[in-house]
């Protein structure tokens, strides 16, 4: 599986799961998703924060948050989101979900590693 594919597969799992959350809370009004952006975009935009990252020594877990958090940022091109508190507790949990699945895991590390 290419680096690309994971990528996806990570993207595609955020979105299932924010889809479910949305639906288990109203919406804020006022915030929609903004279209997909296109893999080859997300691709870059994770991959040069993974390394900014790296470069800073940033351990394991802070990568695999940071990778989240882009990735939904990408996705639904809102910026604001890092500043809403829901918006990082939903990061978290994610984060939580991935790490306690060991596929799962092992698709975000070996996404961080190939960054």
């Amino acid at each position: 599986m290419d680096s690309l594919s994971k990528l996806n597969q990570v993207a595609h799992i955020l979105r299932r799961r924010l889809a479910n959350a949305d639906t288990a809370a109203k919406k804020p009004e006022g915030r929609t998703a903004a279209p997909q952006a296109p893999a080859q975009d997300l691709k870059q935009v994770v991959g040069q924060k993974i390394k900014q990252l790296k470069s800073s020594g940033a351990q394991e877990r802070q990568l695999h948050r940071a990778t989240i958090a882009t990735i939904l940022q990408h996705q639904f091109g809102d910026d604001s989101l890092a500043l809403d508190p829901d918006y990082q507790h939903l990061v978290d949990l994610v984060c939580e979900a991935i790490e306690s699945d060991p596929d799962l895991l092992a698709a975000m590390d070996s996404l961080v590693n190939e960054a």
